[in-house]
C-alpha cells in the first residue's frame, strides 16, 4: 500500500495536526522550536541509519546495554534460588504477597498465612 517512509511522514503530520487541534493557546506555539525539533530528529535518524560511525556508535551502546541487562538477569536468578537449593549458591527465597508486593523471607522461619 504505502512505503514505510510515507507512513512515518503521515504519522508525524497526524500527530502534529492533533497537537495543534488540541492546543488551548495556538498563539503561543513556537513554530521555530517545533521545526528545529523535527529537523534535529531527521538529522539524528540519518546519523543512526545512514552514517557508518552512527551505526557503529549505537550498536556499541546497544551491546553495552545488553551486557548490563544480562548482569541484571544473573542477579535476579540469584534472588530467585528456591530454599531447598540454597547451599553454595546462596540466594534468598522470594514470596509474592497477594496485596503487599514482594516480600523476602527467611526459609528457616515459619511463614504467616
Amino acid at each position: 500500500m504505502f512505503e514505510s517512509k510515507w507512513v512515518g511522514l503521515l504519522g508525524v503530520v497526524a500527530i502534529s495536526a492533533a497537537a495543534y487541534g488540541l492546543s488551548n493557546n495556538r498563539k503561543k506555539i513556537n513554530y521555530r522550536l517545533v521545526g528545529s525539533g523535527l529537523v534535529l530528529q531527521l538529522v539524528m535518524a540519518v546519523f543512526v541509519l545512514k552514517v557508518e560511525f552512527g551505526q557503529h556508535l549505537f550498536r556499541t551502546i546497544g551491546d553495552g546495554i545488553t551486557s548490563l541487562l544480562s548482569c541484571s538477569d544473573a542477579g535476579a536468578a540469584f534472588v530467585r534460588v528456591p530454599a531447598g537449593r540454597r547451599g553454595a549458591q546462596g540466594g534468598v527465597d522470594v514470596d509474592v504477597g497477594s496485596s503487599a508486593g514482594v516480600w523476602l523471607r527467611d526459609p528457616g522461619r515459619q511463614r504467616r498465612e
